[in-house]
């Protein structure tokens, strides 16, 4: 009985005709070269997609790490003039009390000249 059914299953493309024969293999054959296709464009759109990612991201991380660094460098051209400017304080002689503090600060206008100075305000009377 196992001899009838192996004979059977190889008999199964022998009793089909020639015509349907040809159409299961041409169908198998393009499927599998469809198939092979669809895989070989798949991985390359993959590369062509990771490729252009990867380009973009590290044009994002270059433009984050300038403006990061001029963050940084305002911050150091502040904390230099508050450095100098706490120096400057801690230099200066004393003061004694109820005198006019001095002035170390030079204000210059955009001409680069003295300002004028001015009358000092006086309490408002009504």
């Amino acid at each position: 009985m196992k001899q009838a059914r192996s004979r059977k299953k190889g008999d199964f493309f022998k009793k089909l005709k020639l015509s349907t024969r040809m159409s299961l293999f041409l169908g198998v054959i393009t499927f599998l070269f469809l198939t092979a296709l669809l895989y070989y464009l798949i991985h390359s759109f993959e590369i062509a997609i990771d490729k252009k990612i990867d380009d973009n991201l590290s044009d994002k991380a270059k433009t984050a790490s300038s403006g990061f660094e001029s963050v940084v460098s305002n911050v150091e051209s502040i904390s230099d003039n508050l450095l100098y400017g706490v120096q400057m304080i801690l230099s200066a002689p004393p003061e004694t009390p109820g005198a006019a503090p001095g002035n170390p600060w030079k204000i210059a206008t955009a001409d680069g000249a003295e300002p004028e100075s001015t009358a000092p305000l006086l309490p408002w009377a009504p």
